[in-house]
């Protein structure tokens, strides 16, 4: 009986199939995919956890200001399914990875410490627009040249590797921005001298007005105080404008692997040939 249950699970395949990589579009979609999840996954994370930190929103607001977002997703996903019938995947996801790399360069460019909700919001807005165009052509280039019968694992798979993505780059970007945040300090930090005419200005004044409130002895160091505190948002600010530079950068990476699929005969389902 042992045995016989032994030649069964060796007669049946594998709960995933590995070899499915030997398929050149499927191996780049898959990469592909991935980092679109991550830059999915890790945006989302991002742009609430600013909103949080530097600029006193409660959770409930800052996932307000996503809402905009998932409405212009709910738009545009129709018109990038429409586009896949008549566009070749590999075109569209050349477009959608340009669209990602404008996008987080105006994401640099915006998220500063006087950001308005209405900025955050349409943030939100210009940053889902690319999504749908990247994530049906990734899916559907993903299917060039495999055999029908494999749908299930390549759609296992892909999804696998936008969950994995998401895992990474969140843990990546957030590990990123303290390190630039840390960074920025230091070089902020040597402006912040007694012999720098700017810096004694502004902590004389600071503390002739809060001498006034809550006493002279208490002045200076509540300026101190509060130039520190001043000194570390502006900091974590240029961390997440960096980190937002990186991700453009990453996104012109996709550009140019997006080149190297192949195209597919728009409008055909799994298992579609290659143009040549």
């Amino acid at each position: 009986m042992a045995g016989l249950v032994l030649w069964e699970l060796r007669a049946k395949k594998p709960i995933i199939n590995l070899r499915l990589f030997r398929f050149k579009n499927f191996a780049i979609c898959c990469f592909l995919m991935m980092l679109v999840g991550g830059v999915l996954n890790a945006n989302t994370v991002l742009q609430p956890q600013f909103m949080q930190q530097l600029l006193g929103y409660t959770a409930t607001t800052a996932g307000m200001a996503l809402t905009a977002g998932g409405i212009a997703l709910v738009v545009v996903m129709p018109m990038a399914g429409f586009a896949t019938g008549k566009i070749s995947a590999r075109t569209l996801a050349v477009c959608g990875f340009i669209m990602f790399t404008f996008t987080f360069r105006y994401a640099a460019m915006v998220t500063t410490l006087d950001m308005s909700f209405s900025a955050a919001s349409w943030l939100r807005v210009i940053q889902m627009l690319p999504l749908p165009f990247c994530f049906i052509s990734i899916t559907n280039a993903a299917y060039v040249g495999m055999p029908k019968e494999e749908s299930n694992q390549v759609s296992g798979l892909i999804n696998f590797a936008r969950n994995i993505g998401g895992s990474v780059l969140i843990a990546v970007t957030n590990a990123q921005v303290t390190s630039r945040a840390m960074w920025h300090q230091q070089h902020l930090q040597a402006d912040m001298q007694s012999g720098s005419s700017g810096y004694q200005q502004h902590l004389n004044a600071l503390t002739g007005f809060l001498g006034n409130s809550f006493g002279a002895s208490n002045g200076v160091g509540m300026a101190l105080a509060s130039l520190y505190s001043q000194l570390n948002r502006q900091a974590q600010m240029q961390a997440y404008q960096d980190v937002y530079m990186e991700l453009s950068w990453m996104s012109v990476g996709l550009v140019v692997l997006a080149f190297l699929l192949n195209k597919n005969r728009p409008g055909q389902g799994p298992g579609a040939s290659a143009m040549h």
